[in-house]
């Protein structure tokens, strides 16, 4: 099979209209005008439609409804352009705060001729984010994917200090004191104590290679209570059946632990960065602080633009 392009349609589509669901009928309409997806394209909607129907949800929620004027875009697009639904019947994707039932508001489909790339669609409880009640749906495709090269990088934030100090100690005693009465014998004394320095560093501190998301502000602390949340909330999602259970309330705890240190230490980074910002940074933070409250997608994701049908340059925005 060809793998070719695949355009993913990250979907929010209010409880109230459908407009969401009428913008991408309009963009699968320009893109595939006869309404066939080739099969060198591909196709994936995902995100929270905010409908339920029987064939997705579980036997449990027939009483959940939509009615037929509020689902029916939804039914339209999926059987107009041929998509399959990737997610499996019956896994839910969100628990109500009120009555802890388990819903199915999310989905996932594709063009039914990437169906087999899939190889992986379902939830993880483990990983929501505090402050949430939707799970996160994890897809894995079999698809040749592009590495961008990223360079290695020495942690200083994990160095053992002791370790460090009795290193380059060592290094530098060999080195006589002395005192220092020209250019060329302070620059020979520099030399000496640069070379210590990089020597030590290369024994001493760890290399990493940082993944494409890395969040700067992250600490070791938060890695083992982003562990801890994670094993609450899957054993909270075990027991979903007896809402009494203690592991519910051990999630919400740990979960309000984890939120609560992200903050702190997102607002300490924010202030450690401020004290020792350049001129140019202080006009990014600038922009940020007195642009429209947005979820920042604005300041970093540029407009994308498509061909009209008379081939002139639209944009999305």
């Amino acid at each position: 099979m060809d793998t070719g392009p695949v355009t993913v349609l990250n979907i929010y589509n209010d409880c109230s209209h459908n407009t969401a669901i009428d913008e991408v009928v309009a963009y699968l309409t320009r893109t595939f005008p006869d309404d066939v997806i080739p099969d060198g394209k591909h196709i994936v909607m995902a995100g929270d439609f905010n409908r339920h129907h029987s064939w997705w949800e579980d036997e449990s929620n027939t009483h959940l409804t939509t009615s037929e004027v509020m689902i029916q875009p939804l039914l339209d697009v999926v059987y107009r352009f041929d998509l399959g639904m990737a997610l499996p019947l019956g896994i839910p994707t969100l628990q109500a705060l009120l009555t802890g039932n388990w819903t199915r508001p999310d989905n996932v489909w594709c063009s039914s001729h990437m169906a087999d790339l899939f190889t992986r669609c379902n939830t993880d409880p483990g990983l929501c984010s505090p402050n949430t009640d939707h799970l996160p749906i994890l897809s894995i495709l079999n698809l040749p994917p592009t590495h961008n090269s990223s360079k290695p990088y020495r942690n200083f934030r994990a160095i053992d200090w002791e370790e460090f100090m009795d290193t380059l100690t060592t290094l530098l005693s060999h080195s006589e004191l002395q005192r220092l009465t020209s250019d060329v014998e302070f620059n020979a004394a520099l030399r000496t104590i640069n070379t210590a320095l990089s020597e030590t560093i290369e024994m001493v501190v760890p290399v990493c290679k940082p993944f494409p998301n890395t969040k700067r502000w992250w600490s070791s602390k938060l890695g083992e209570l982003h562990k801890k949340k994670n094993r609450l909330a899957r054993s909270s999602y075990r027991w979903r059946g007896l809402l009494d259970h203690p592991a519910h309330q051990n999630h919400q705890l740990a979960s309000k632990e984890y939120a609560k240190a992200i903050e702190t230490t997102k607002k300490e980074h924010w202030e450690n960065w401020l004290l020792s910002a350049a001129e140019r940074d202080i006009w990014t933070a600038n922009k940020y602080v007195t642009d429209p409250p947005t979820d920042g997608g604005k300041l970093c994701i540029p407009s994308l633009n498509y061909m009209g049908p008379d081939g002139t340059t639209l944009s999305s925005t």
